[in-house]
């Protein structure tokens, strides 16, 4: 479901997305959308008492899927990518509305993983912070299943795939200028 054109001398390792266990707050509120209209509908025979509130009704269930489908496609169209050569991170906000971030594995510097609250231990997410060579912020994978196991192939890869390439960029110490005082003369 996603695009993402590679290389040719590049291979695909490894594709992210977030944990299903994040879905659950889309699916109870698409629950309580349809239960309740139809459940008060139904009870006091409202639904079906005209045609005009049956369309009414089927139109706000077909609204309530559109709206449950459109909460699936994006959670399944964002994701994380590792290939040989780069980190691709692919966020849709909207359908139409789309970020991509990407970086060569060898201007990686560091990956750490976190995991906050019950849920996220209990069901193994978290999120895996990459800080990247001129970025001023972490790359973040969200809701990562198994963030730690994530964490270590990517730093394995980078030391693999980054540390061998040929374009790697090089890292040097800085230079310091000299300074030179003159002592004081005693009076």
């Amino acid at each position: 479901m996603f695009s993402l054109k590679l290389h040719s001398d590049e291979q695909l390792l490894a594709v992210y997305r977030k944990h299903e266990v994040t879905l659950v707050p889309k699916v109870l509120q698409i629950f309580v959308f349809i239960f309740i209209p139809w459940f008060f509908g139904l009870k006091y025979d409202y639904v079906f008492s005209s045609p005009g509130h049956t369309k009414i009704f089927i139109v706000w269930t077909l609204l309530v899927a559109f709206f449950a489908l459109h909460a699936f496609i994006v959670w399944s169209i964002n994701v994380y990518i590792v290939t040989t050569k780069r980190l691709v991170h692919i966020v849709h906000t909207g359908l139409f509305k789309k970020t991509v971030v990407e970086t060569p594995l060898d201007r990686i510097l560091n990956v750490s993983f976190r995991t906050t609250g019950i849920l996220s231990t209990l069901f193994n997410y978290g999120d895996v912070l990459v800080e990247v060579v001129g970025l001023d912020h972490s790359l973040v994978l969200k809701a990562i299943p198994g963030p730690s196991k994530v964490k270590d192939f990517i730093w394995k890869i980078h030391l693999e795939y980054g540390a061998s390439s040929s374009t790697k960029t090089a890292y040097t110490q800085p230079e310091f200028a000299k300074v030179f005082i003159k002592p004081k003369k005693s009076l």
